[in-house]
């Protein structure tokens, strides 16, 4: 992860994500593949 220059806790403060929560984003980041382009926001 480090070299894709994230860090440890750089996500919201105090959120716990358990493994089934990020697959489930990751599904629906590949079925919007404009979520996954950088600057858009």
């Amino acid at each position: 992860m480090k070299e894709k220059g994230l860090e440890v806790g750089s996500g919201i403060p105090n959120k716990k994500y358990d493994s089934k929560e990020v697959y489930e984003l990751i599904h629906i980041a590949n079925c919007f593949p404009e979520l996954r382009e950088r600057g858009n926001i």
